[in-house]
């Protein structure tokens, strides 16, 4: 969790300066552990090119890989970052 909320500082510039590269090195590292924000977070700087050259297919495949992971009633909130709106 601290290397995402890292990714987001740097992405952000809250706190340190912007610098989407280094969201990106915070973001992967904790992708890789499996955090499904982070992964979600990642996804878009694929694709929207922040900080790494656009690319839909691996921004889809971390989305898709998380979101996979997590039970139904997160998946809202795990995929696109948002409180859980599905029914129970």
């Amino acid at each position: 969790m601290a290397q995402t909320n890292l990714g987001e500082m740097y992405e952000k510039g809250k706190g340190v300066p912007q610098y989407y590269m280094i969201a990106v090195t915070w973001y992967r590292k904790a992708a890789d552990q499996g955090n499904a924000r982070a992964q979600t977070n990642l996804g878009k700087m694929y694709e929207e090119s922040n900080g790494v050259e656009q690319d839909y297919a691996i921004a889809m495949s971390l989305v898709m890989a998380q979101g996979c992971r997590v039970g139904r009633r997160d998946r809202s909130a795990a995929i696109w970052g948002t409180p859980d709106v599905l029914p129970t």
